[in-house]
């Protein structure tokens, strides 16, 4: 055996949590012979009373699996079994550079902020002293991530939505499904619309315990001039009291109504695809895809392309409800199928418009009217010739 070795150990431990999972690479003196007893993944996993022993002048590197996490308080301890004197290092990389985060001779705990690296992975632990020596039992990554989910939001109006020119009150119920309870912190909701005014901004909130839903209420403001359906981005930051950010998200919101969904099965010259391009020439804002959305309500009208004759879509009786809970709360749908307007009459949801097949036929667009006064009327019966 050489006077020094360095040898790698790439054993895994089965259960990878905020403990080490990994011993990378180990330093021996030339004067000690392997011990199977005695190996680096001894200092793998949960304290077991087991550990790593060393002597002066070893050392071990250990992969902790993700970053260690920088949070409020201590981020990483080392457990130790002897009161052998060992500096412990850390590193975004095993092969360094290393930066010292301190000495000890017992079991210890670091905080890591003054280091200001949020990607540090590696521990290092180097046996400093030449007795007594030192047994590393575990490694352990202190903290755990923050975790907030927000349940449920709601603009708490009589439509349900932000209309421009109003006001009204954003609600959102979340809930703290992490390990943390969090004393003192603020809850800041952002506009990046210049066009919304946020009245309350910032809310103070005392302690949230872990396994808690709070209701959070918003006041928002609407510009007079902004377009229906027009898209605001807010962002929710949840913050300590010197503003270190916990946790963020994003909230999609629009000014009242979405214009229009589009929903096709059809590669028709008339297609879905065809008809939403139509539409935003026409400046108007929409969605498509090829599925209900479980939001239908938040458009003001729903264009289905269901195509015609044998590659025709099937309604389900699902996509019935869906839709006729959609008419009952206003909703207008345009919905292109000749299986749905010819070859299946019976249709509970068909029944509601009122309209008899005595004939399968093409028609050509220009003896389609729409209602005096409405939407097809004015704009969509010129896209259809």
């Amino acid at each position: 055996m050489p006077d020094q070795c360095v040898t790698l150990d790439i054993q895994m431990q089965s259960q990878p949590g905020s403990f080490a999972i990994k011993a990378c690479a180990s330093y021996t003196s030339s004067d000690v012979q392997i011990d199977p007893n005695n190996l680096p993944y001894h200092a793998l996993g949960k304290p077991d009373g087991i550990g790593y022993f060393f002597i002066f002048d070893e050392w071990l590197i250990l992969d902790m699996g993700n970053p260690i996490i920088d949070y409020i308080g201590e981020d990483l301890t080392i457990h130790g079994l002897y009161d052998g004197g060992y500096i412990c290092y850390a590193s975004q990389s095993m092969d360094g550079p290393w930066l010292q985060l301190g000495e000890s001779s017992q079991k210890t705990s670091y905080d890591i902020s003054s280091l200001e690296n949020d990607q540090l992975r590696y521990v290092k632990i180097y046996h400093s002293a030449i007795e007594p020596s030192f047994r590393l039992d575990a490694v352990e990554n202190v903290q755990t991530y923050p975790q907030f989910s927000i349940i449920s939001s709601y603009l708490d109006s009589d439509s349900g939505f932000l209309l421009p020119g109003s006001t009204e009150n954003l609600v959102l119920n979340m809930l703290n499904d992490g390990d943390y309870v969090f004393p003192n912190i603020k809850a800041a909701l952002y506009s990046e619309n210049d066009s919304i005014a946020i009245t309350n901004t910032i809310i103070e909130l005392d302690d949230w315990q872990n396994g808690e839903s709070i209701n959070l209420s918003y006041q928002l403001s609407a510009d007079p001039y902004l377009f229906l359906g027009t898209k605001i981005n807010l962002t929710l930051k949840l913050l300590t009291t010197d503003d270190q950010l916990i946790w963020q998200q994003s909230i999609p919101l629009r000014t009242g109504k979405s214009p229009a969904l589009i929903v096709t099965k059809s590669n028709g010259s008339e297609s879905g695809s065809n008809f939403y391009t139509k539409l935003a020439n026409l400046g108007l804002n929409c969605n498509i895809g090829s599925s209900f959305s479980n939001t239908l309500n938040q458009y003001q009208s729903i264009f289905l392309f269901w195509g015609d004759h044998l590659s025709d879509y099937h309604l389900t009786e699902e996509d019935e409800v869906a839709l006729s809970r959609y008419l009952d709360n206003a909703g207008n749908i345009y919905l292109e199928s000749e299986r749905f307007w010819y070859s299946e009459p019976y249709s509970d949801f068909r029944s509601r418009f009122n309209i008899q097949s005595s004939s399968s036929a093409q028609i050509t667009p220009y003896n389609i009217n729409g209602s005096q006064g409405t939407e097809f009327q004015k704009h969509f019966i010129e896209l259809l010739k």
